[in-house]
């Protein structure tokens, strides 16, 4: 993995933002794929795992029950416009190649926006070229049960959904490996072998304080803030700016259809629930993120009210 990053004169220019489910990471994303000069990609690292997993026979077989390893490849019915591309070409070395090509005409900044877990083991498929590593976390109490919530539709799970196990089988999760959180694990990384203090955000404070946290986040990787970024058109037509599979505006998005349809920020509008109150599944998940968020969450970016 390279170490090498932007100095404070010259400004970044390529900027990944790490993230764990259900963060508000893709709504982050939409506003980013609105701003002037942005070049945006969607989870690239995250689509080559899943095309790894699918030509994995071992792995296949394993993660069968999950709706990715029956997705088209070649997804005929969507439409091909703008930066939307088949699934099937997301691979770790093309998405490698493309991070490390020269920005695009009339682009500014290139922004990604991917998940740690996806690059475990796949650290020499990251760009070689200067990056601003930042990362969004969000309360595991938040995060959890809404993981679960989703899981329960990508699993396409037909049972007692009180008797569903998140954690079971599943890609997505890595609690009863070595590295539970990876997020955490990468942050700690960058922060020793990269850049001492990377960006970090909270989703929360993205809600309560759209403005000044996103103003601090621009200000942070170099992009120059406006008040327009705080709001944005909540059709599809952004997301054809964005480089993903075309699968990202059809019906088979379930992990996105809320972020995608976003115009804003939105407040929140109750208190996260309490611990005791998940199901077991989801407090096993929590609970391995819970260290790791409030490390994080002390160096965050935060708002100046």
């Amino acid at each position: 993995m390279s170490s090498r990053t932007a100095t404070a004169t010259d400004p970044p220019r390529r900027i990944f933002l790490w993230c764990n489910p259900r963060s508000l990471s893709t709504v982050f994303l939409k506003c980013v794929s609105c701003m002037d000069g942005a070049d945006v990609w969607h989870e690239p690292y995250v689509y080559s795992l899943e095309n790894y997993i699918v030509s994995r026979p071992d792995l296949l077989q394993r993660y069968s029950q999950m709706k990715f390893t029956r997705r088209s490849q070649d997804e005929a019915s969507v439409n091909d416009e703008g930066t939307l591309q088949p699934a099937s070409i997301f691979r770790y070395d093309w998405v490698k190649e493309q991070l490390e090509k020269p920005l695009k005409p009339g682009k500014t900044f290139l922004f990604v926006k991917d998940a740690p877990l996806a690059i475990d083991g796949h650290f020499d498929k990251l760009p070689q070229v200067p990056f601003k590593h930042t990362f969004i976390i969000r309360n595991p109490l938040r995060s959890a049960p809404s993981f679960r919530n989703l899981c329960v539709k990508i699993f396409d799970y037909q049972g007692d959904v009180d008797q569903f196990d998140m954690n079971s089988c599943n890609p997505y999760v890595s609690i009863d490996t070595a590295v539970p959180d990876r997020l955490y694990a990468f942050w700690l990384y960058v922060k020793d072998n990269i850049e001492p203090h990377p960006v970090v955000i909270d989703a929360d404070d993205l809600q309560i304080h759209p403005e000044q946290t996103l103003r601090n986040y621009c200000e942070a990787v170099g992009i120059p803030f406006k008040m327009s970024y705080l709001t944005w058109d909540e059709s599809k037509e952004p997301l054809k700016r964005i480089n993903a599979p075309k699968h990202l505006i059809s019906e088979e998005a379930d992990a996105y259809v809320g972020a995608l349809s976003s115009s804003s920020f939105m407040p929140i509008s109750s208190s996260p629930p309490n611990f005791e109150d998940l199901t077991p599944d989801a407090q096993k998940y929590c609970s391995c993120l819970l260290e790791g968020y409030n490390e994080m969450y002390q160096s965050r970016i935060k708002p100046i009210i």
